[in-house]
């Protein structure tokens, strides 16, 4: 009796720790969001209002990046990803309970660039860039849903289903931040 109340406890504990809650996106009071139609022209409408470039030719990392967490290398290695723009971070500090960040920062409509950052160390640090870090994206419908291909050199790297976009008043600040849940596809 007692091996198999050990086996099962170790059993619900690799259940449980494998459930990843934590790298969701916190919520707070003031988050009483809207859920957005997702659509082609929706993703991209919103992916270039977050291009901030201080000129046409020069690309600042970070600037105003789309970020999910990469605690334990999650980025590559769950299926459900959780994307804020900048301003839910830059609106939460020290509440997101992530150190290690995946950032993308778009140049184009179409086009981000990859940086791996880790905030928690002083100073912060982030990836250099390198040619694997460019990505361009493709969105995609098929059987009513949206899916989000990304491409380095040309050569397919991810796809994502769109699960959700949904959109948030800032606490205390005039704005709003989005979240968007992307689903990998395997």
């Amino acid at each position: 009796m007692k091996l198999l109340f050990l086996i099962a406890a170790i059993f619900i504990g690799h259940i449980t720790y494998g459930q990843k809650d934590t790298l969701k996106p916190m919520v707070f009071p003031c988050d009483i969001g809207k859920t957005l139609t997702i659509s082609e022209n929706e993703v991209l409408n919103i992916f270039k209002a977050s291009i901030q470039q201080p000129a046409y030719d020069k690309i600042s990392i970070p600037s105003n990046e789309w970020l999910t967490c990469n605690r334990d290398s999650s980025y590559s290695k769950m299926d459900t990803l959780y994307f804020c723009s900048n301003a839910y971070y830059k609106n939460k500090p020290n509440t997101t309970q992530c150190c290690e960040l995946i950032a993308w920062t778009f140049y184009e409509e179409k086009a981000f660039i990859l940086t791996e950052m880790h905030l928690c160390d002083e100073p912060a640090k982030a990836s250099a860039v390198r040619e694997r870090d460019y990505h361009k994206l493709e969105i995609l419908k098929k059987n009513n849903k949206y899916f989000l291909q990304t491409f380095n050199n040309s050569k397919l790297i991810d796809t994502f289903e769109i699960l959700t976009i949904k959109t948030f008043p800032k606490c205390n600040v005039d704005g709003t931040t989005d979240i968007m849940t992307l689903v990998r596809q395997h």
